[in-house]
């Protein structure tokens, strides 16, 4: 019985984990145990005899057909965002995005350096879909930068990045302010 199929062994974590999203209910360990048997990496249980050798020749297809498969497309996916976002900081000369809306934003992103323009979890949902998003562009209430946001976020987003952080940072401050006031005050009263 084959165990590593195209580099990947059949207990290596990633395959168990696709195995797992696929709807399989059992994955035995293709390293027999003592006596013969198979441990089920998902449920615990043990198999041996011609039910565990049945069950592995299923799962060294499964392997095969989707699982693998699978999983080197989600690497190649990783990679593509990994280049991606190498590109935006090299710059847009040698970008291979095709779609003209991606490029717009990464190239107005690349004349704002000192502000960001939109979330990081934006660029990378704007690459993944190969229509883009429908986006909205929105000036900042404190600075008046220009910020793009999915339309679905345009009744509750009304800074930039920078600035909505600076405001976290000082609503937390103030905060903290009014708890140790408070905790002086109640600590006044006790004595």
């Amino acid at each position: 019985m084959e165990t590593t199929i195209r580099g990947y062994e059949m207990d290596d974590q990633a395959v168990v984990a696709e195995a797992i999203k696929g709807g399989q209910s059992i994955w035995l360990s293709p390293k027999a145990e003592r006596g013969g048997w198979h441990k089920d990496l998902i449920g615990g249980k043990a198999v041996r005899g011609a039910k565990a050798q049945a069950i592995l020749k299923d799962q060294a297809q499964a392997m095969e057909n989707w699982i693998i498969p699978a999983i080197e497309k989600a690497d190649q996916e990783e990679e593509a965002i990994e280049e991606f976002q190498e590109e935006i900081k090299l710059g847009t000369d040698h970008l291979p995005i095709e779609d003209e809306q991606a490029k717009a934003i990464v190239e107005t992103e690349n004349q704002q350096t000192e502000t960001q323009i939109m979330t990081d979890r934006l660029a990378v949902h704007l690459v993944q879909r190969p229509k883009g998003a429908k986006t909205v562009t929105i000036n900042c209430c404190d600075c008046g930068a220009e910020r793009i946001i999915k339309v679905q976020d345009k009744f509750q987003v009304t800074r930039c990045v920078d600035c909505q952080k600076k405001f976290r940072n000082r609503r937390r401050a103030e905060r903290r302010r009014e708890k140790r006031a408070e905790a002086k005050a109640q600590e006044q009263q006790q004595n």
